[in-house]
């Protein structure tokens, strides 16, 4: 439901290819057979999850479809990330009643904004030559 790929496909080999016209049919095949339960567990996943794999399943299909194979999602998702900060903190301000939360919220968001830059860095600098060159120096439990 979340991968947009049948159970043979997640658990094979093939989930890193394309949907196929059969693969498709399949996958809507057994999506209307599962739709009670699909609609049972919908039911028990807050509304802003639900908004966040939706929002997640669109930027994936956006990507996918312009074929942007250098961020690998990477890009939208720090997008929609600071969007949805910004979203976040203007409505902490509009609840704000004194001076000091006004600090600590505009404090918050600009460290939460920094993060986001340096996350955004480092991805960067991964897909650099001396990004994989550094990784290698790593020992192999360390992920990156």
């Amino acid at each position: 439901m979340v991968a947009s790929r049948t159970w043979d496909d997640i658990t094979g080999s093939g989930i890193a290819d394309k949907n196929s016209n059969l693969d498709v049919n399949r996958l809507q095949e057994e999506a209307v057979r599962q739709i009670p339960e699909i609609s049972q567990v919908l039911n028990y996943i807050p509304r802003q999850l639900i908004l966040i794999l939706k929002t997640n399943d669109l930027l994936r299909g956006i990507e996918c479809s312009l074929l942007n194979k250098n961020t690998q999602g990477v890009g939208t998702f720090m997008n929609m990330a600071r969007y949805c900060l910004s979203a976040l903190t203007t409505h902490k301000l509009q609840k704000s009643t004194s001076l000091r939360k006004t600090i600590v919220i505009y404090y918050t968001f600009t460290v939460c904004l920094v993060k986001l830059k340096l996350l955004r860095f480092l991805y960067w600098f991964s897909l650099t030559r001396l990004g994989g060159y550094c990784e290698k120096l790593l020992p192999s439990h360390v992920v990156v």
